[in-house]
């Protein structure tokens, strides 16, 4: 009897989940109701069904909501994540979303290069000495370019030439201090930092750089 009891209150936990939108939290409670059932020898498969096309519908509805959302500020990561449970989701009901998903990844992915690139840019406002933000919001601008062809090339360049012209002088100086100091590996990384910058940025810089090696010798 108790059993009985057991498998109701688990099918009424996860109807409540279907109505609610967590598919999650539905499934935990579907799969739970299912092995209690077949212990049992009781046919819920019927009841299962009601519950998972009500619960997959909300659930799909819910992460499209939220992906738009998300999409609309630029969060492509947590878009992604969204959209990925409402194919999920939908699949599970045989059901083709893939018009609205790919409207709703263009729009996030766009947005999210402009978000990046602005992330980028004010790295570089503050003059940051190290160029690791810039860096990582050029690349994830990128990739997020490339998903829905955006162009930023031009952008992007001039972005890093900007920045990597004010981080240059410093790793230069730091490369300078580490070295007197007697930090030689310290000295060769900021070193050779500063030689893939002024590359970037077209400046000669052989000069300090050969006063630089010549200390470390």
């Amino acid at each position: 009897m108790e059993t009985n009891e057991e498998l109701l209150r688990e099918l009424a936990s996860a109807s409540k989940h279907a109505r609610t939108s967590n598919g999650g939290a539905m499934e935990l409670s579907l799969d739970n109701a299912r092995n209690l059932a077949s212990e049992l020898g009781i046919d819920v498969s019927d009841s299962v069904a009601v519950i998972e096309e009500v619960g997959y519908n909300n659930a799909t509805d819910l992460c499209l909501y939220f992906a738009r959302l998300v999409a609309n500020k630029g969060d492509a990561r947590s878009m992604r994540g969204y959209l990925d449970d409402a194919v999920r989701y939908t699949e599970r009901l045989e059901g083709d979303i893939s018009e609205e998903v790919a409207q709703i990844e263009d729009a996030g992915y766009r947005t999210a290069v402009l978000v990046e690139l602005k992330e980028a840019r004010t790295a570089v406002t503050l003059r940051m000495t190290v160029p690791y933000r810039m860096e990582e919001s050029l690349e994830r601008a990128g990739e997020f370019a490339e998903k829905v062809d955006m162009d930023i090339d031009e952008e992007a360049a001039q972005i890093e030439r900007e920045g990597y012209g004010i981080c240059l002088p410093v790793a230069l100086e730091t490369a300078r201090v580490r070295s007197d100091s007697g930090e030689m590996h310290s000295a060769k990384e900021f070193l050779r930092d500063a030689v893939r910058y002024a590359q970037i940025v077209g400046r000669d810089i052989s000069g300090a750089v050969a006063e630089i090696e010549a200390s470390l010798s």
